[in-house]
């Protein structure tokens, strides 16, 4: 799609970008840099976020359902009303400050609080 090119070292620079309910669902932003992006409400069903920087990106009410997120930083990160449903949070990095859904357990589905 429109984020990848034929070149795979060439990643999406997105820092502090307001993408405030696009419609990215099975969107490839593997390895993005989405430092403090703000993607609340986005429709992110699907999509490959493997090794992307989301680190105090606002994703408050966003639609994550089947996301891959595997190695993703989310340090920070502000994931208030997310639906993480069938997401896959294996490795991805959080601290503290991390904000989660109501009721999810980032550690059963995955992800590793970082020290």
């Amino acid at each position: 799609n429109a984020w990848r090119t034929q070149n795979p070292d060439i990643r999406p620079e997105l820092t502090r970008a307001n993408l405030e309910g696009f419609d990215l669902a099975r969107f490839d932003l593997s390895q993005a840099r989405l430092v403090r992006a703000n993607l609340s409400k986005a429709k992110l069903m699907g999509a490959n976020l493997r090794v992307a920087n989301l680190t105090n990106a606002k994703l408050t009410d966003a639609n994550l359902k089947n996301a891959k997120l595997i190695n993703a930083r989310l340090s920070g990160a502000d994931l208030t009303g997310a639906d993480l449903t069938g997401a896959v949070l294996k490795g991805a990095m959080y601290d503290s400050t991390t904000i989660w859904p109501a009721g999810f357990d980032p550690v059963a589905a995955g992800a590793e609080l970082s020290q």
